[in-house]
């Protein structure tokens, strides 16, 4: 009897799965695949600082996910006597809920350039979760940029300073940082059992997707037009004295855009995917969604064309993807397919710029 109540569940259960992935592609247009967190302890590996960047990844911190190295960026530890190419930006170049570091953009980059040109190129991850344009100026403006002596630099920030503006109103200056508490409360620990549930698309679609009413609790509304535009002044602010540093230093430098999934769907195009991954994307895009595809208008438009420095734009590359909906954990960051397309926009345009064989 207890038998026969096995099999008759296993049967109703792998039934229901069935059910579940074929009304889950034909719903979203995309086919379910497991999201499986790494076991990212924020509380240990960002800390205080005391001075003026309020928050600083501990050098040296190792786990089986996360390696933050000497210079207190993600990563191994240096090398010496490469050309070295940085990217500064924020969470999604960080590699937030990746699992193993091998899955960055950075690794698969490095171990691509490793292949092509031996010897010759490391590739540094510049990434900060939730840090603001001004402390990127902060953390590069001294002694960071002359120990790392970059031959090149992408700048990938601006999306914090934005996020924070549309979150606390009034009250966001260019000074304002995304409390420690916050950040700490982004961790993405998973136990054994819910890795385990995660590969079942029927307990997926049953416990909800809320990320950006996580990430900005009740405050979803309409953008204050004098803190969006006061917010997009601190960033393209920050970027030419970013820029400058990085030029000072010897640097070639370009613009990398921003390419959250809403960014990169083509207009009318359907937005199944989104919905596959956050309920509430829409009330997000209807407040700080613009304001980010402005920012990015504005960098390419005025901000590179007066500075003659190259725009990236990814989003036009990830767009073209016909595997476009599978490359992201949530709506802003990407999971290891995600990861993996990044890195291959980065060489291809950056042997396009000749800035990879500079001295052919």
């Amino acid at each position: 009897m207890i038998g026969t109540f096995c099999s008759a569940g296993a049967v109703v259960t792998v039934t229901a799965e069935i059910l579940s992935r074929y009304s889950y592609r034909h719903r979203y247009g995309i086919p379910y695949r497991p999201r499986i967190y790494g076991d990212y302890r924020y509380r240990e590996f960002v800390v205080k600082d005391d001075g003026p960047m309020d928050s600083r990844l501990l050098r040296g911190y190792r786990s089986r996910c996360v390696s933050i190295n000497r210079w207190g960026l993600r990563g191994p530890e240096p090398l010496e006597g490469r050309k070295r190419l940085v990217v500064i930006g924020e969470s999604e170049i960080f590699g937030v809920k990746l699992s193993r570091e091998d899955m960055v953009w950075r690794r698969v980059l490095q171990d691509s350039l490793d292949r092509s040109r031996p010897g010759r190129w490391e590739v540094i991850n510049g990434g900060h979760p939730g840090y603001s344009s001004e402390q990127h100026r902060l953390l590069w403006d001294g002694e960071l940029m002359e120990s790392v002596r970059p031959d090149v630099v992408l700048l990938r920030f601006g999306g914090n300073d934005l996020s924070m503006a549309y979150a606390m109103g009034h009250r966001w200056n260019r000074e304002s940082r995304w409390p420690l508490k916050f950040l700490w409360g982004m961790n993405s620990v998973q136990t054994p059992l819910q890795i385990a549930m995660m590969h079942s698309c029927l307990y997926y679609q049953g416990k909800g997707r809320d990320f950006y009413r996580r990430a900005f609790g009740d405050v979803l509304k309409t953008f204050s037009e004098e803190k969006r535009n006061e917010a997009l002044e601190v960033v393209m602010d920050n970027h030419r004295k970013i820029l400058k540093i990085a030029e000072a230093s010897g640097a070639k430098v370009a613009v990398l855009s921003a390419a959250g999934l809403e960014q990169c769907l083509r207009d009318g195009e359907d937005k199944g995917p989104l919905d596959a991954l956050n309920e509430n994307w829409r009330a997000f895009s209807e407040g700080y969604g613009p304001t980010l595809d402005m920012c990015q208008d504005l960098l390419r438009d005025d901000f590179c064309s007066d500075m003659g420095i190259p725009f990236l734009d990814l989003r036009e590359y990830l767009s073209r993807r016909e595997d476009l909906g599978t490359l992201y954990f949530d709506g802003v960051h990407w999971n290891d397919r995600g990861h993996t397309a990044v890195a291959e926009y980065m060489e291809k345009v950056l042997e396009d710029l000749g800035w990879l064989d500079p001295d052919r």
